[in-house]
């Protein structure tokens, strides 16, 4: 029965479905595993051998659905708890996690696509960024977007929880707005390194366990339910100049800020670049999230705006700009014909290629993707593997990892042969 020709193979605990090109957890094991998380959350304790059994069969799930890595934190810290003392009870946030974990494995159940699982270049780019006073960000198709924080929230969170809201907001507008089709590849580029792992991984600190908990739920919801993917990598903020302009310079116009950003960074300018207000959804879903965290005396600071802004201005006390249209009062006239209007040269050829400038940072990391495949010596199979190698040539590693081996090839034969079999020769 295994040697015959089929669609559909059991390949290593997954079900492989050769014409619909999917992974799917069979279902005999969605029905098993979902029946172990009812049971756990029954349980008033649990376990650190059923913890660790029921982390084990998450895990094997998370390798299809990366991005619900970040959902196993809580169980783990369960884990070590119930293995010190023998049992441990479950806290409110774990069994949020494994209530969600059901909605997890019904998605993996239903088939993964193969196109999800792969490295490919993205279809979908977004570049967000915050300060302690508001967030900011863009689409490689142009939709930008700003918010600014009301007073009764500024503070609560820090700034890398605010960083991790901007990289969220960005697929989900394109989802609200149906601009996120199925099968999409997202690449999310930030600043903040913390931000960018915890869109995959989570590891929080536990006095902001509650919304950091609600963003990675939120961003894995949005991704499950447009049947997409995604990638997060860190962007160095000195080339992040369009996110830094939106998330910080709210005494500016949206017109007057496209204005000054297609003039200063047009290289950085997708060709239909909008800004519009965020839908009230995301509003409503951003002021829960910070209300879950304890308030704070408002910052005394002076609110810096960006420094593209700050370098054309000279100081941070400036009023909300009146002007909206020329850079200089000084009229020009000029008898011919005014072109005041259309592109400036280095606008419209750099707005061109604004969307392979974007790609260029992901197209390099890719290049230099190391090899995740290495040799470990027998004597320690139970160490850690390393989660990468540099490339490098066959020739150089074969010569540093091994002895050389001479070449054994078949020499000419210098022997003289007998009359005897000289004459046979001859003869035949």
């Amino acid at each position: 029965a295994e040697g015959q020709p089929s669609e559909s193979k059991l390949v290593l605990g997954w079900l492989l479905d050769t014409r619909a090109l999917t992974l799917a957890l069979p279902s005999r094991k969605y029905t098993a595993w979902c029946a172990e998380i009812d049971d756990a959350l029954s349980s008033k304790r649990i376990s650190g051998g059923k913890v660790e059994s029921l982390i084990g069969k998450l895990n094997h799930v998370a390798m299809i659905v990366p991005i619900t890595m970040a959902f196993l934190g809580q169980l783990r810290h369960t884990e070590r708890i119930a293995k010190a003392r023998g049992f441990a009870s479950l806290s409110d946030l774990a069994r949020d996690d494994l209530t969600f974990w059901k909605i997890i494995l019904r998605r993996a159940a239903s088939g993964i696509s193969l196109n999800l699982l792969s490295m490919r270049e993205p279809t979908h780019h977004y570049r967000g960024d915050a300060c302690d006073f508001g967030l900011g960000g863009l689409s490689r198709r142009g939709r930008a977007w700003r918010y600014q924080l009301p007073l009764e929230l500024v503070g609560r969170a820090s700034i890398n929880l605010l960083e991790f809201l901007a990289s969220v907001i960005g697929p989900w507008i394109d989802a609200l707005e149906g601009n996120l089709p199925p099968l999409s590849c997202c690449l999310c580029e930030g600043d903040n390194v913390a931000a960018m792992r915890w869109l995959t991984h989570g590891q929080f600190a536990k006095e902001e366990h509650p919304a950091h908990h609600q963003v990675a739920k939120k961003i894995a919801s949005v991704m499950m339910d447009s049947n997409s993917t995604l990638h997060p990598q860190y962007f160095p903020g000195v080339s992040n100049i369009v996110s830094d302009c939106l998330s910080r310079d709210f005494d500016c116009s949206d017109a007057l800020l496209t204005k000054f950003l297609f003039h200063f960074h047009p290289d950085q300018m997708p060709r239909d670049f909008n800004i519009a207000p965020l839908p009230n959804e995301i509003i409503c879903w951003l002021t829960s999230v910070l209300r879950l965290l304890p308030g704070k005396m408002p910052s005394s600071r002076e609110r810096i705006r960006s420094t593209t802004l700050h370098g054309i201005v000279g100081q941070n006390s400036v009023q909300q700009w009146d002007w909206d249209m020329t850079f200089s009062s000084t009229p020009c006239h000029s008898t011919t014909e005014s072109t005041s209007c259309s592109l400036l040269p280095m606008q419209s050829t750099a707005v061109n290629s604004a969307v392979h400038t974007w790609l260029d940072p992901f197209r390099a990391a890719v290049s230099k993707r190391p090899s995740r495949t290495f040799q470990r010596p027998s004597a320690f199979i139970t160490a850690p593997t390393q989660p990468w190698t540099n490339l490098e040539s066959l020739r150089s590693f074969y010569s540093v990892n091994g002895e050389p081996i001479p070449m054994q090839t078949e020499s000419e034969n210098t022997k003289k042969q007998s009359p005897n079999q000289s004459s046979v020769a001859s003869g035949n």
